[in-house]
């Protein structure tokens, strides 16, 4: 908005709804909420959509002074209002007159509480009248052919109505300041206890994943109104470990949706891989790098992947898990709400979003700047996640100075201290993408090499290095792991949820023990880069 009249609302009220407005004010001085609302309306009043009409100008001279009176001198009483009210300039007389045929008027409950309403509602879309005639400009370039290109048209009447849609949701879904009021003297204090106290003990209220560790780390697993960030290096295994999180959402939880009977959904949005691409990604995850699809017809793969859980068509109680495909830049947050929204509608509801990756959504708000549009793109999901109560994961991607230092180092010992060193400056655009996300950590995957009593036969175990980095939350016990994909497979890590202890590992004498404990007993090898 660049005009000087920016965020100015125009005059949507009557003459009638004016009186009133002055009459609640005199009889209500005590009610500082209806009277500060009405105060701000009237600041931001375009003066444009009433300053030809004598009978308005005059009441938001009225208006202004009265509010102005109230707030100043915190007056609470009908006569400290009135005996202390005075005019100057040329609507003086005029303004006077006024007030002595509305002074003793009075107006009812319901007529009150229309008006408050009715002040409420236009300051809450006080955007829709600017953001209106921007569009509609946009639209009359659009259909008098008044432009250069049309694709750049039509992305900006596309960013124009995602704005607006943002902005209504917000609006329809804020609720007054006193509903988020909160006397700890009261009820209203133990029942918000008691529900976070079921809430925590309830064990469907956080999403686990396949490993202890990480579960620890994230103080459960991934919560409800959170934006979840997973930083690695470009091939560094950050897609892969997304769709693992949505497998492991799938296989290890119980899902309990808002609305009973409607069934729940883990999606997985990706701008970087086709649906045909993840489903490649998911057969290997399930059966490794030796067993490839195409040995088997599609009712062998099915039946595979069935008793491996992935697939479960006739199982209405588990979750589903649906693949989104989108092409790189073209949805932003908004998008999303409404392909959530649609979901509802088919009875179904979203309890886990993922979203790979963060670079290649586009901002509700664009910018130009390249740091900016990531802030406002992690704003955007982090606004998603509180608005639909579901956890939402992301990924972003380390810095060069990242790269670099990873691959200087030579031995595994050296590849681990590198990953345990990098931290929020090796984000691209950390400041600005770190501050919006709730959970922010590193995940970078390094491998061993290691000689046994055969030189020419080496075996290659692989992990994934993970960090924690930044945390709005209570800080967990265990902040950094690595943790050892299976065998011949570098897609899946080891599930160790259900095991009697954690596989994951934190110094070199525990590395050795996961592999004695693993069944894999590692004797007479060398560590070799």
């Amino acid at each position: 908005m660049n005009n000087k009249y920016s965020d100015r609302v125009a005059m949507k009220l009557n003459v009638r709804q004016l009186d009133n407005i002055i009459i609640a004010l005199i009889n209500n001085p005590f009610n500082k909420k209806f009277v500060g609302n009405v105060n701000q309306l009237f600041k931001i009043l375009q003066p444009r959509s009433y300053e030809n009409d004598g009978e308005k100008v005059l009441r938001v001279y009225v208006v202004r002074n009265i509010t102005k009176l109230i707030l100043e001198n915190n007056f609470n009483d009908k006569s400290q209002v009135i005996s202390s009210l005075t005019f100057d300039g040329k609507y003086a007389s005029d303004a006077n007159v006024l007030m002595e045929s509305l002074k003793d008027t009075q107006i009812n409950d319901g007529e009150l509480s229309l008006l408050d309403k009715l002040i409420s509602n236009q300051l809450k879309y006080k955007s829709l009248d600017e953001n209106a005639s921007e569009l509609s400009e946009l639209l009359g370039s659009f259909q008098a052919e008044d432009y250069d290109d049309m694709d750049s048209m039509i992305a900006e009447i596309e960013n124009k109505i995602s704005v607006m849609n943002k902005e209504m949701k917000s609006a329809r879904e804020s609720i007054d300041d006193t509903k988020k009021d909160m006397n700890l003297s009261s009820s209203s204090f133990i029942n918000t206890l008691d529900r976070i106290i079921q809430e925590e003990r309830n064990p469907a209220s956080k999403v686990k994943t396949g490993i202890q560790y990480l579960n620890s780390m994230l103080n459960g697993g991934f919560e409800k109104g959170r934006l979840y960030l997973a930083c690695g290096m470009a091939k560094g295994g950050k897609s892969a470990f997304l769709l693992e999180c949505a497998l492991w959402a799938k296989k290890y939880n119980s899902f309990i949706t808002k609305d009973p009977e409607k069934t729940p959904v883990i999606v997985y949005l990706s701008m970087e891989n086709t649906n045909e691409e993840t489903v490649g990604r998911i057969w290997n995850y399930c059966f490794g790098d030796e067993s490839e699809l195409k040995t088997f017809d599609k009712a062998e793969a099915a039946a595979m992947l069935e008793k491996a859980g992935i697939f479960t068509p006739n199982n209405p109680k588990l979750p589903e898990l649906q693949l989104w495909y989108r092409s790189n830049r073209s949805i932003n947050a908004a998008d999303i709400a409404g392909m959530l929204d649609d979901l509802e509608k088919q009875g179904k509801e979203c309890v886990f979003l993922i979203v790979d990756y963060l670079a290649r959504m586009k901002a509700v708000e664009f910018n130009k700047e390249q740091r900016l549009e990531l802030s406002n793109v992690t704003n955007d999901l982090k606004t998603l996640a509180s608005d639909y109560d579901i956890p939402v994961l992301s990924a972003h991607q380390l810095n060069r100075e990242a790269f670099r230092q990873c691959e200087l180092a030579e031995t595994f010992e050296e590849k681990v201290k590198a990953s345990s060193t990098l931290g929020v400056s090796q984000i691209g655009d950390s400041i600005d993408v770190v501050r919006n996300c709730d959970i922010a950590f590193i995940v970078n995957r390094i491998q061993n090499v290691m000689f046994g009593e055969n030189e020419n036969d080496p075996i290659i175990d692989r992990y994934l290095f993970i960090k924690l980095i930044a945390s709005r939350m209570k800080m967990p016990k265990i902040t950094s792991f690595q943790h050892r994909f299976k065998d011949g497979n570098g897609m899946a890590l080891i599930d160790d949820i259900n095991a009697t202890k954690p596989y994951s590992t934190k110094t070199e004498t525990e590395l050795a023990r996961s592999r004695i404990d693993g069944g894999q007993k590692t004797t007479g090898r060398r560590t070799i880069a």
